[in-house]
């Protein structure tokens, strides 16, 4: 059970660790498999911008999960003894620990807030669906210009609403009265200029420390799959924990069949979710 606020309910970060603790692996479960305009995933919008650098990259990933983009970063020649990543959840870094192409990549379970690296000590910090979710952003966003080395990189996928009409704004839709009746631990998550381009040019602009406002791209991420599929992948998100088995099997009783009802071949239902990449430069 997470700790409590004196309101009773939980605070965000003992939220975040207990969520995590339940569902490891889940974020990467569920985005690994999505598709953006038949490309990559929204990992792969991150390794994009990783820079070229003499010797190899040094890249740090906040909130890294179980390492899903770390590996990624492997994958395309990246020497894992560069890489590291922090997380609060010590069941996801044990995750990322057991993949053999991070046996030499520092995992650290720690707050972004108060990151345990030298200043400048990497190229690029990325974070993927984690930024927006922490505290005292301020402080991250200084603890990133400090171990960012000089034109290093930051970059950051944030998460977005469901497309119109589609399976993802169906589920909200059928889950939000039923959170009311039985009522919801869920804290408020992050701060909210995470979410709005002017709030990130707030966090993200010469002041903080970079160049200029960071760029801000837009994209739409293919979770499309059968109705179980989008259940389990829609089924973790942050508003379902703790959700009671009965209330779990209601929604679940009238998602499925209106899903399908969405469907075009009564297998496959269309799900979608919009992300925002954002990229700053460190002056």
């Amino acid at each position: 059970m997470a700790a409590r606020t004196e309101t009773g309910r939980p605070s965000s970060e003992s939220f975040l660790v207990a969520f995590h603790r339940a569902h490891p692996g889940c974020t990467s479960e569920a985005f690994a498999r999505g598709r953006i305009d038949g490309g990559g995933s929204s990992y792969h919008l991150l390794a994009d911008v990783v820079p070229a650098a003499p010797g190899g990259a040094r890249v740090l990933d906040l909130g890294c999960g179980d390492g899903h983009l770390l590996e990624l970063l492997t994958a395309r020649g990246l020497p894992p003894s560069a890489l590291a990543g922090i997380d609060l959840s010590g069941e996801e870094l044990d995750r990322g620990r057991a993949r053999r192409a991070l046996s030499a990549s520092a995992l650290v379970q720690c707050r972004a807030q108060e990151l345990p690296f030298a200043a400048g000590s990497f190229h690029a910090v990325l974070s993927h669906l984690a930024f927006m979710l922490m505290d005292d952003i301020e402080e991250v966003v200084e603890e990133v210009v400090r171990v960012l080395a000089p034109e290093g990189t930051f970059a950051t996928v944030v998460g977005g609403g469901p497309k119109v009409g589609d399976s993802f704004e169906l589920f909200l839709d059928l889950l939000a009265p039923i959170r009311r009746r039985v009522g919801s631990p869920t804290p408020r998550l992050g701060d909210r200029r995470c979410l709005r381009e002017e709030g990130l040019h707030e966090l993200l602009g010469r002041a903080a420390g970079f160049e200029g406002p960071p760029r801000i791209d837009d994209f739409a991420v293919d979770l499309r799959g059968t109705a179980d599929a989008v259940w389990r992948t829609l089924s973790t998100i942050y508003e379902m924990h703790e959700l009671p088995a009965d209330a779990r099997a209601e929604l679940h009783g009238r998602f499925v069949p209106a899903a399908l009802a969405l469907s075009d071949d009564g297998v496959t239902v269309p799900c979608s979710m919009f992300v925002r990449r954002v990229v700053a430069t460190r002056r």
